[in-house]
């Protein structure tokens, strides 16, 4: 073999391994209750939640899983754009692991570009998660939350999201276009 297949080998098995590490998304929406709070495995995660469901539609651009210790409810990543934004050839984005991104552009792009935090409300929907792939429009029932801050109250750790277009959100409902 020559090096290139080697190292080819070598990094689809770390990719692998790194995937196989990641506890199953299903796993912790299978014991979460929510009653103004979420509970998961005992532990509270607290926010300030809309007190209204609001729908969120666009592009599904990109998808992460996010992994934390400190945050296991969160499952997954979402890069939601419109217009120019949902366009590799014109923004380039980058993922830098544990919710946070970069992006670039060359040229003056109309648009937004919206991370997502996801939390889910049930098993159901976040079977829909797991299932929706990149490129696909969406709409999604969620309730927002108004500070972007999620704290874990088992160990007082928090996330406090400081970018104007990041959203913590726990996602109620999945329709996939």
């Amino acid at each position: 073999m020559n090096s290139k297949k080697i190292i080819i080998l070598v990094l689809l098995g770390a990719g692998i391994w790194y995937w196989l590490q990641l506890p199953a998304a299903e796993k912790f929406t299978a014991s979460m209750n929510f009653e103004g709070v979420v509970e998961f495995d005992g532990v509270q995660y607290v926010t300030d939640w809309s007190s209204q469901s609001e729908q969120i539609s666009g592009f599904l651009r990109r998808k992460d899983r996010h992994n934390s210790s400190n945050f296991p409810i969160i499952t997954f990543d979402w890069v939601v754009t419109t217009k120019d934004y949902n366009d590799s050839s014109l923004v380039s984005v980058r993922h830098q692991g544990d919710g946070n991104y970069a992006y670039s552009y060359k040229t003056k792009v109309e648009g937004s570009i919206v991370f997502y935090h996801l939390i889910t409300a049930d098993e159901n929907v976040q079977k829909q998660l797991v299932e929706i792939k990149e490129g696909r429009n969406f709409v999604m029932t969620a309730r927002i939350s108004q500070s972007n801050k999620l704290e874990n109250l088992a160990t007082g750790v928090s996330l406090d999201i400081a970018h104007s277009n990041h959203k913590i959100v726990l996602v109620e409902s999945l329709s996939i276009q």
